[in-house]
């Protein structure tokens, strides 16, 4: 039997039952009773009953029920009157009322204040809530009455469309310790034959190259600019169409080429989901190229190079790799320039596969294929390790700076 208050002003009333002129809009769970004891919809209906017919006697003494109301239900004796104040003031017996519903906003107002958050960082600067709030009054006018999200609602807003805050740092980009291992691992390998080291490298293929923030969009690209996004590590509508693959290629020879859907296997195996490779992940595809280099080395000994990425350096990643092969070479931080993939098989294939103009995870998944096949060569392989070897006589040049083109 539910309850139901409605306010006038001059009196108050409560309905019972079948009296009522709407209906209860959430179901109550628990009481405000401070025993804290469990009250059921049904027990609370009864108490507000009693003590209703009671106030309308005018609230005799002698035939007061709270000492019933107490005994009966275990509950305090003013709870019966803090009960009753409640349905007055929200129509509902819920301890977590709020009051009222939230207003709900048009797509147009998100609309709105995607294109603000956009235009602001084409400006290189943040959107606050409390500016988006500031700019949505602006759009409105000051003659027109509509009713403006507030700022926690935009913050909950930006938070559920996957908006981040990007935090521009003045650090250089390489730092003295940094230029100092690039010295010293150049110095070393300056000379360095590739032609038993396996060189590992991911990279994300694209239906065409990103932002800086990779928040806007190009204005060839084929989405539509109204469609909201999620996150930056989401595939959605917005984000661009991308696949990953991790190449294994030598001074000579490629191995392979691998997609990473990390995800998939995850799942397969029941694994926890992570948003980027893992190192647990990265372990099977060394399996993967372990057999490959077997297959077309036989069981000579190699070695391993691979840059510093979370995945890589991980202990577990290191002692399989050092298992598997027979030395493991891990190149200094911010380094691509000593990478046979960064230095010339990415950028070669990359381009070569937005001159085809894949935009479907399938097309660039043909489009990758060709390339490799086609593509990648004895001829660019043993090309790509001569640009790596003079890279580093360049970095020796420069005490093992990266200011120059490679």
């Amino acid at each position: 039997m539910p309850i139901f208050a409605r306010n006038h002003c001059a009196r108050s009333e409560i309905y019972f039952g079948d009296e009522s002129p709407t209906a209860l809009t959430s179901a109550s769970r628990r009481a405000s009773a401070p025993s804290g004891r469990l009250i059921r919809d049904s027990d609370k209906v009864q108490i507000l009953k009693k003590y209703c017919r009671w106030l309308e006697r005018g609230r005799p003494k002698a035939d007061s029920p709270l000492s019933e109301i107490c005994t009966t239900y275990a509950v305090h004796r003013h709870y019966p009157r803090k009960l009753y104040q409640k349905v007055l003031a929200y129509g509902s017996v819920e301890n977590r009322f709020s009051g009222r519903a939230r207003n709900e906003f048009s797509e147009e107002t998100w609309e709105e204040m995607i294109a603000i958050i956009r235009s602001r960082r084409e400006m290189r600067r943040s959107a606050p809530a409390s500016l988006i709030r500031s700019e949505l009054a602006k759009m409105a006018g000051p003659r027109t009455r509509v009713s403006l999200p507030s700022v926690s609602t935009i913050r909950r807003k930006k938070k559920a469309m996957g908006f981040q805050v990007h935090k521009t740092k003045t650090k250089p980009k390489l730092s003295k310790r940094m230029m100092a291992e690039r010295l010293r691992f150049a110095e070393r390998h300056k000379n360095y034959e590739f032609k038993r080291t396996i060189v590992l490298d991911e990279k994300w293929f694209t239906e065409e190259k990103g932002s800086l923030d990779r928040f806007e969009k190009r204005k060839s690209s084929p989405i539509k600019p109204r469609v909201a996004f999620r996150a930056a590590t989401a595939e959605t509508k917005t984000q661009l169409t991308k696949v990953m693959y991790l190449v294994a290629v030598c001074e000579g020879q490629k191995v392979g080429m691998y997609e990473m859907d990390w995800r998939g296997w995850q799942k397969l195996h029941g694994k926890k989901q992570t948003k980027g490779v893992n190192a647990e992940y990265f372990c099977h595809i060394l399996k993967q190229v372990k057999r490959d280099c077997n297959r077309i080395f036989g069981q000579a000994e190699l070695n391993l190079w691979v840059d510093l990425a979370p995945a890589h350096k991980a202990r577990s990643a290191q002692e399989t790799a050092r298992r598997l092969f027979s030395e493991l070479i891990l190149q200094p931080p911010k380094s691509p320039d000593f990478n046979l993939c960064d230095a010339h098989i990415f950028p070669m294939m990359e381009k070569k596969v937005e001159a085809m103009g894949a935009i479907s995870r399938e097309e660039i998944r043909r489009a990758c294929g060709a390339v490799w096949r086609d593509g990648v060569t004895k001829e660019s392989l043993e090309g790509a390790a001569k640009r790596v070897r003079k890279n580093m006589l360049k970095v020796i040049e420069m005490g093992g700076d990266n200011k120059y083109d490679f």
